[in-house]
């Protein structure tokens, strides 16, 4: 406990974190499920590192991934989908290199109860 408390003390004292979390990489049919929540360490680290600095959250997945438990403490997101080896092009954006465009091709749902997809 003592490690986790020196550093969240040192994140007091930068602007903001990049938090990158999601799916491990999957390709086809290797990525279903029904499962729709972030895997550990993707929660704790939202919550831990969110809870005491202000974050962006990138969140790398093959389709919508349940976020709503953690929208309070995030604040902003990325959903990065999966870059593949353009993981730079999700930096460039970052950093402000270019600006952010596009529209999400499908809505992003608040619950499972809402996607009538899955």
């Amino acid at each position: 406990m003592r490690t986790r408390a020196i550093v969240l003390s040192s994140l007091t004292k930068i602007d903001y974190a990049i938090v990158v979390v999601g799916e491990h990489p999957y390709a086809e049919t290797f990525g279903d499920s029904k499962n729709l929540t972030i895997l550990e360490p993707g929660p704790s680290t939202i919550n831990n590192v969110c809870g005491s600095v202000k974050c962006v959250v990138v969140m790398i997945s093959g389709r919508p991934v349940l976020i709503q438990p953690y929208l309070k403490t995030i604040d902003a997101l990325v959903a990065a989908w999966l870059p593949g080896s353009e993981g730079q092009g999700v930096m460039d954006i970052l950093f402000g290199d270019y600006g952010f465009t596009g529209k999400l091709a499908r809505t992003w749902f608040k619950s499972v109860d809402l996607d009538e997809c899955w």
